[in-house]
């Protein structure tokens, strides 16, 4: 079914197990509850579609289209979202477990999503709500993390590696054993952060600055 037009289709609980669907339209489909687990959704556009629950295990979505798109509860562990665009993508409870998100995800919901061992390198999160998100030992270096809220995140042994949190929230996050040297902290919120056995080496940032105008007073 190449590029085939399924827009505003209703595909609830349907069993698409192993389809290929490369380059289709699926805009606005209704696929809460399908099964695309181990299919090729490589370039399909599934703007504002919904894959509510849906199970996507092992799924190609390299170069998708998912801007608007709701995929909350929806288990992504081990799918190819290689160069996705996930603009205002709602993945609230989503599992994400090793996959691959070097994708676009300005705006997303990633509320208490599971993202463990998935591989976020060069990311761009702006703006994204990552509250209570599992981001252990995630690979996140050179990620755009500006203005992103990671208020009660999960970070153990997180690769941050110059990556950009200028203005982001780690209020309360656990950052235990994570690399963030060479990583911009302008303006982030650090406050109540669990620090501990944490790499902060040749930072751009404003956080060594206020550490150190505290330890001196």
């Amino acid at each position: 079914m190449f590029h085939a037009n399924l827009s505003h289709t209703d595909l609830y609980h349907t069993n698409l197990k192993g389809t290929r669907l490369s380059g289709a339209n699926l805009a606005f489909a209704k696929l809460y509850h399908a099964n695309l687990k181990n299919a090729n959704l490589s370039n399909t556009d599934l703007n504002k579609a919904n894959l509510t629950d849906a199970d996507l295990r092992n799924t190609d979505l390299t170069s998708v289209n998912l801007t608007d798109a709701n995929l909350t509860n929806a288990d992504l562990g081990g799918a190819n979202l290689y160069g996705a665009n996930m603009s205002n993508v709602n993945l609230t409870k989503a599992e994400l477990r090793g996959a691959d998100l070097r994708a676009f995800l300005e705006k997303a919901n990633l509320t208490g999503a599971d993202l463990g061992s998935a591989n976020l390198y060069g990311a761009n999160l702006e703006n994204a709500n990552l509250t209570g998100t599992n981001l252990y030992s995630v690979k996140l270096r050179e990620a755009n993390l500006t203005n992103a809220n990671l208020h009660n995140a999960k970070l153990l042994l997180t690769d941050l590696t110059e990556a950009n949190l200028t203005g982001a929230d780690l209020s309360k996050a656990n950052l235990e054993s994570v690399n963030l040297t060479g990583a911009d902290l302008t303006n982030t919120d650090l406050n109540k952060a669990n620090l501990e056995d944490t790499i902060i080496a040749n930072t751009d940032n404003s956080y060594n600055e206020q550490k150190n105008d505290e330890q001196d007073r």
